[in-house]
C-alpha cells in the first residue's frame, strides 16, 4: 500500500465515523454516552461474521465499551450494561 493510498483510505474512514457520529448526535446508540471523533466505533448491525454487509445502512456509531461488550451479537439481541430493562431497537 501506498502513502498516498494509505491516506485516502484513512480519510474514508475519518468521513464515514463523522457522518455516523453527527446522524447519532455524537452519542453512543447503546449506552447514550458521549463520543468523540477519535474514540467512536463503527458497529455493525447484523456483524459481518453473520453476513452483514459492508454498506453504510448496516454501521451505527458506539462507544468502544459496547462495541466490544456486543462482540458478534446481532444488534437487536444486544443489551448493554448501563441499560439492561430495554433492548436495542435500530
Amino acid at each position: 500500500m501506498t502513502d498516498q493510498t494509505t491516506s485516502r483510505s484513512a480519510k474514508l474512514r475519518a468521513n464515514r465515523k463523522a457522518r455516523l457520529g453527527s446522524e447519532s448526535g455524537w452519542l453512543c446508540v447503546y449506552c447514550g454516552c458521549r463520543i468523540w471523533p477519535h474514540t467512536i466505533t463503527e458497529d455493525h448491525i447484523v456483524p459481518r461474521i453473520a453476513a452483514g454487509s459492508r454498506i453504510p445502512d448496516n454501521r451505527i456509531a458506539a462507544c468502544q465499551d459496547c462495541n466490544v461488550r456486543k462482540g458478534h451479537k446481532r444488534t437487536m439481541t444486544f443489551v448493554p450494561a448501563s441499560r439492561p430493562a430495554e433492548r436495542i431497537n435500530v
